[in-house]
């Protein structure tokens, strides 16, 4: 079933990415497996009870995403932050990075974000190959 979703999301992405006119690099994206952490914990939850409310919060954000980089939960923040700031593109890498982690619970959730945002042809290209490797 899952397997499903993934093929569907592609599909999806692939005849959205049509319209597309700017385009970039196509990247790998290596499937990763995150560990757990306090830290990360910490600051996930922060973001889902408080908002980005605090004025360190991006920050903050930047240093945790240094010291976890393979975290799908701490991408997934970084994603929706990106949204919040109107960055379709860092919402992107965020969301499809959040989603190569193993490890993350809302994987899932990750690739439904991903299926509403307006990407590039070669997001489109690395998001397809991210998704064969899934």
């Amino acid at each position: 079933m899952l397997l499903r979703r993934f093929s569907a999301l592609a599909l999806a992405l692939l005849g959205a990415g049509c319209a597309s006119a700017v385009s970039r690099p196509v990247a790998d994206v290596p499937i990763v497996a995150s560990e757990p952490s306090a830290d990360v914990d910490a600051i996930v939850g922060r973001f889902f009870a408080e908002g980005p409310s605090s004025p360190t919060f991006a920050a903050d954000l930047q240093t945790s995403l240094g010291q976890h980089a393979a975290s799908g939960a701490l991408h997934e923040v970084a994603g929706y932050w990106a949204l919040l700031r109107g960055d379709d593109h860092g919402a992107w890498q965020h969301f499809l990075l959040a989603a190569t982690d193993v490890h993350h619970a809302g994987a899932d959730l990750d690739l439904y974000e991903l299926s509403r945002l307006d990407l590039t042809r070669s997001e489109l290209d690395t998001t397809e190959r991210a998704l064969a490797k899934i």
